[in-house]
C-alpha cells in the first residue's frame, strides 16, 4: 500500500458536522471566509484598486490558481525567482520592483519567507501573504496588508474545500467588506453536490484504494498538461465547511508539531545521503506541510520511496509551462529553472518508516 503524498481525511465525525452545520466557525475580525484560497487571492487583489495592466510580481514556482487570479483581477504577472531554499529571491526582486503595484509572497510548502526584509525592498505597495501551505507557521503573524490560507485538498488542515482572507491593513476594510456582501452563498445543492465530493474523495485516499486505483488514474492524468488558465469562481465558504473547520481548529496544533516532528526524522535521515540535498534545514521555521528535496537524480529517489510505500512526487512541476501562459520568457527565473526538475515532495503527516 502506498501513502499518498497529500493528506485527506473525512471521518465520520466531519460528516456529523457538516450536515448539522454545527458548530459553524466565526471569524475574527478583519477575516473573510470563502471557497478557496485563490478566491481571497482574487478579492484581495480587487481591494487594491489598482488600474487595470497594472504589474503584479508573483514567485514563478508556484501554483498557476496565483497567476490566474492576478490575470483575473485585469493585472499583469510579472515573475519573480526563487531561492535555493525555495523563498522569495531578495535580489531578483531588487532588479524588477520598479513598476510593480503590487506582490504576492508564497510561503511554499510551509516555509515562511522573511517578511521584513521584502518589506524593506518594496516598502510603498501592497503586499499579499500567500499561505495556502503555510497555515499555522505564519497565520498568528502575517505582516503583508493581506494573508490569504488554505484548508483545501491535500493543504494543512486538509478539509477539502475553503480558504480565509485576512486583512491586516485597515485601509481596505470598507472595499472588501463591499466586495464580500455581494459574493454568493453555497446553496442547498451545491453542498450536497460537495459533501458527496468530500466522501468520494475520503475512499480514493485510503492507502489500499490509492494504490491500486487512485495513483494509476493520478499518472495518467498528470501525462495531460491542462491549460492553466482558469478563472476562480468566488462564492462565501460553505457551511458545511466552516463547522468541519470550527472541530479541526481543535487539533491543529497538534498536527502541526507531528509534522515538524517527521521533517526533523527526514532531515537526519538525509542528511548524508549522496545527490540528495535538504531544502529547509530548519523544520522550526516551517509547519512541515511538505518536505521539499533537492535531488540530482530524483526519479530514483521516487523509486526507492514507492518501494517503502511512500509516495513523493515534484510538486508544481509544470510551473514554467504555466507561466509561459501569462507571457513567462525563457531565462528570466534561472533558479528556478534549475530547481523545478530536482525537487521532490515527501508527505510528513504521519511518521515515516524507511
Amino acid at each position: 500500500m502506498i501513502q499518498p503524498r497529500l493528506f485527506f481525511l473525512f471521518p465520520a465525525k466531519y460528516r456529523k458536522v457538516f450536515l448539522s452545520g454545527d458548530p459553524l466557525y466565526q471569524p475574527k475580525d478583519c477575516e473573510y471566509l470563502l471557497n478557496h484560497n485563490r478566491s481571497g487571492l482574487l478579492l484581495a487583489l480587487k481591494a487594491m484598486k489598482l488600474p487595470l495592466g497594472s504589474q503584479v510580481g508573483v514567485m514563478v514556482y508556484n501554483c498557476h490558481t496565483v497567476m490566474n487570479a492576478v490575470e483575473q483581477a485585469g493585472f499583469k504577472v510579472c515573475f519573480i525567482d526563487v531561492n535555493d531554499s525555495l523563498r522569495l529571491d531578495l535580489e531578483d526582486l531588487k532588479r524588477k520592483k520598479v513598476g510593480l503595484s503590487a506582490l504576492i509572497v508564497s510561503h511554499l510548502f510551509g516555509i515562511a519567507n522573511d517578511m521584513d526584509a521584502i518589506k524593506e525592498v518594496c516598502p510603498d505597495i501592497p503586499i499579499v501573504e500567500d499561505c495556502a501551505h503555510a497555515y499555522g507557521m505564519s497565520q498568528c503573524g502575517t505582516k503583508g496588508d493581506f494573508a490569504v490560507f488554505s484548508i483545501g485538498q491535500g493543504k494543512f488542515p486538509s478539509i477539502g474545500d475553503g480558504g480565509i482572507l485576512k486583512v491586516n491593513n485597515q485601509i481596505y476594510k470598507a472595499d472588501l467588506d463591499r466586495l464580500y456582501s455581494e459574493i454568493p452563498e453555497y446553496s442547498h445543492g451545491q453542498e450536497w453536490r460537495l459533501f458527496g465530493k468530500l466522501l468520494v474523495t475520503h475512499w480514493l485516499y485510503k492507502p489500499f484504494v490509492y494504490s491500486w486505483l487512485t495513483l494509476p488514474l493520478l499518472k495518467r492524468n498528470n501525462q495531460r498538461i491542462a491549460s492553466a488558465k482558469e478563472s476562480a469562481k468566488l462564492q462565501k465558504m460553505s457551511n458545511g465547511i466552516s463547522a468541519v473547520y470550527a472541530v479541526v481548529l481543535l487539533y491543529v496544533d497538534q498536527w502541526k508539531e507531528r509534522q515538524q516532528a517527521v521533517s526533523e526524522y527526514l532531515m537526519d535521515y538525509y542528511k548524508d545521503v549522496y545527490g540528495v540535498c535538504v531544502i529547509n534545514d530548519r523544520p522550526v521555521e516551517s509547519n512541515g506541510c511538505m518536505f521539499p528535496l533537492y535531488c540530482v537524480h530524483p526519479e530514483e529517489v521516487k523509486t526507492e520511496l514507492r518501494h517503502k510505500g511512500i509516495e513523493a512526487e515534484t510538486h508544481f512541476r509544470h510551473c514554467l509551462i504555466w507561466a509561459k501562459e501569462f507571457g513567462y520568457e525563457e531565462g528570466n527565473c534561472p533558479n528556478a529553472e534549475k530547481l523545478v526538475r530536482h525537487l521532490l515532495m515527501v508527505p510528513t503527516y504521519k511518521e515515516l518508516k524507511l
